[in-house]
């Protein structure tokens, strides 16, 4: 199978029935289409669709020259015009950066509140510039990649912190003891799931992101 599912490009050919679309337009592409009739599907929930195909997994995916988008994906609107001030590269993290502002939505982060983030890879790296543009009080992002940390503090992270055996310790003191107001676990390793419960503040949320 061909990989890719963060996809942009330009239209090089249209079908005879396609009457938005057209040859020369710049698009960045959903990659999940759904069946479009299940109870999920209706719900306007697609990417959680039980029987979904998806570019790169169960269609061709853009490391190629050339996708072609089936019928379904055209009517289910999956392609979506980008502006000339938005490069290729720019458009296609369209894609992650959706599922990050979906996952904001889900926690419904109020402005002054604090957030930790579990992994500052390129997920966890958009969910700190994100949040941050949209007001989150203070940030920590944890790793044991101290590249990573550092990298994570130019994009505006209050405090890092490697995670280590102390990391509980640490988190508390920079909460005053009380946790924190929200965690979103950008790494899919078990024990970081688990760790999130021991530092969440009473009524506060945790959004396991994988």
């Amino acid at each position: 199978q061909i990989l890719g599912h963060e996809i942009s490009g330009v239209i090089e050919e249209v079908g005879k029935k396609v009457d938005y679309y057209e040859k020369g337009m710049r698009i960045a592409l959903a990659p999940n289409v759904g069946c479009g009739f299940c109870e999920v599907c209706r719900k306007g929930l697609e990417q959680l669709c039980l029987d979904y195909n998806a570019f790169g997994i169960s269609w061709p995916g853009g490391f190629a020259e050339y996708v072609k988008i089936p019928e379904i994906a055209v009517r289910h609107g999956n392609l979506v015009e980008i502006p000339e001030s938005l490069s290729y590269e720019e458009a296609a993290i369209i894609e992650p950066l959706s599922c990050c502002y979906n996952a904001y939505e889900s926690l419904n982060v109020r402005p002054g509140e604090s957030l930790l983030i579990f992994g500052a890879g390129p997920m966890g790296i958009l969910h700190l510039i994100l949040n941050k543009h949209l007001g989150i009080g203070m940030t920590i992002v944890t790793d044991v990649n101290e590249k990573r940390l550092k990298l994570s503090q130019g994009y505006g992270a209050d405090y890092i912190v490697k995670s280590d055996f102390r990391i509980k310790k640490t988190i508390m003191s920079l909460t005053n003891g009380i946790g924190v107001d929200n965690i979103i676990t950008a790494a899919s390793v078990p024990e970081i799931q688990e760790e999130a419960l021991e530092m969440v503040a009473i009524n506060g949320k945790i959004l396991i992101f994988l």
